[in-house]
C-alpha cells in the first residue's frame, strides 16, 4: 500500500528514462541548442533568467531582441542567441508577425525611416522595439530614436487632419545624448522582466568586498564564511519535530551555484525576502564532495540603480 504512493506503471516507467537520457545527451553535448529549446518550451525547473544564465557560461552570446535578426522564440545561430519577441512584455503578437512577414518579403531593414515605412506600429509598440535595443542596427542611440520615431508618429498624425495650406518642413539637430548603461538595464528589467546579462550588475561591488566565492569554498570545510549569492529558488521541508526549515539555491558572482541550508531557528530569524541579493553567512560542509552552506545570518541586500 505505501509502495502505491510512488510507484507508477512500467510502460510509464520506460517512457520517462528514454526521454531522461536523450535530454541528459543534449545537454551534455549540445547545451546551448538544449537551453534555447527548454526557455522556447518554457518548461524546465527553474525561471527563464537562469536558463540564459546557462547558456552565457556555456559560451553562448546573448542578444537582445532585434528587428533584422530576432524570431518570435528565441533562436541560436552558433554562438549566438537572439531573445525572442515573445519575451517582452506588452508588445503584441500581431506586430511580430507584422515585423517578420515583412523582413521575409523585403529584406533586412536599413533604418529607422525605413523601418516605420513598412511596418504600421502604434507608438507605444514602437517605443517598447527602441527601449529593448531593437533598432541598434541603425547605429543611433535610444534617445535619438525615441525622439526621431515620435516626431515622425506626430507629423504623420498632423498631414492626416491637415488645412489647405501646406507647411514648410522643418529640420531639427538633435545633441549629443549621453548614453547610461543604468537606463538600459531599468529597460530591460521592466519590458522583459530580468536580465539577459550579468545579474550582479544590479548590486553595489562594495558589497563583494571580502565575500567568499564557490570555486575555492573547498579551502573552507568547518569554518565559517560570507559570500554573497543571488536566490535562484528554495525549497521547504519539515523536521521531525514539525518545524519549517529551507534549502536555498543560489548563484555566485562568478555565475556559480551554491546550496545553503536553513535549519528552523535560522528560518524565524533572518526569513526570505523574496528574489534578489543575500549576504549569507554560514559554515561550509561537505558531503560526498558536494559543497554547501549552513546559514547562521542572512541578510537581503538592494539593487545597485
Amino acid at each position: 500500500e505505501s509502495f502505491g504512493g510512488y510507484s507508477f506503471a512500467k510502460g510509464h516507467s520506460a517512457s520517462f528514462a528514454v526521454e531522461s537520457y536523450q535530454s541528459l545527451f543534449l545537454k551534455t553535448y549540445y547545451p546551448k541548442e538544449f537551453y534555447v529549446a527548454v526557455i522556447n518550451n518554457f518548461g524546465g525547473f527553474y525561471q527563464t533568467q537562469f536558463y540564459f544564465h546557462e547558456l552565457r557560461r556555456h559560451g553562448g552570446i546573448i542578444h537582445l531582441p532585434c528587428v533584422n535578426n530576432s524570431e518570435y522564440l528565441t533562436t541560436i545561430m552558433k554562438d549566438d542567441i537572439y531573445v525572442g519577441f515573445i519575451h517582452l512584455q506588452g508588445f503584441e503578437e500581431e506586430v511580430v508577425h507584422c515585423i517578420l512577414n515583412e523582413r521575409n518579403k523585403g529584406g533586412q531593414y536599413s533604418d529607422l525611416e525605413d523601418f516605420m515605412g513598412r511596418v504600421t506600429l502604434k507608438p507605444e509598440q514602437l517605443n517598447i522595439l527602441i527601449r529593448i535595443g531593437a533598432l541598434r542596427f541603425t547605429g543611433l542611440d535610444k534617445k535619438t530614436l525615441l525622439w526621431r520615431a515620435n516626431f515622425k508618429n506626430n507629423k504623420l498624425k498632423k498631414e492626416i487632419t491637415s488645412t489647405l495650406f501646406e507647411e514648410k518642413n522643418n529640420e531639427f539637430i538633435l545633441p549629443a545624448f549621453d548614453e547610461d548603461r543604468s537606463e538600459d538595464i531599468k529597460d530591460e528589467l521592466e519590458i522583459i522582466g530580468f536580465l539577459t546579462s550579468d545579474f550582479f550588475e544590479l548590486l553595489n561591488p562594495t558589497h563583494l568586498i571580502g565575500s567568499v566565492y564557490v570555486n575555492n569554498i573547498s579551502s573552507y570545510v568547518g569554518e565559517v564564511v560570507r559570500i554573497v549569492g543571488y536566490l535562484v529558488t528554495t525549497k521547504d521541508t519539515w523536521t521531525s519535530k514539525k518545524e519549517r526549515m529551507i534549502f536555498g539555491t543560489f548563484l555566485d558572482a562568478e555565475g556559480n551555484w551554491l546550496d545553503t541550508v536553513h535549519f528552523p531557528s535560522v528560518v524565524i530569524q533572518y526569513p526570505f525576502y523574496g528574489q534578489g541579493f543575500y549576504e549569507i553567512t554560514g559554515r561550509v560542509s561537505e558531503d560526498f564532495g558536494v559543497y554547501s552552506i549552513e546559514v547562521v545570518k542572512m541578510i537581503k541586500l538592494g539593487y545597485f540603480l
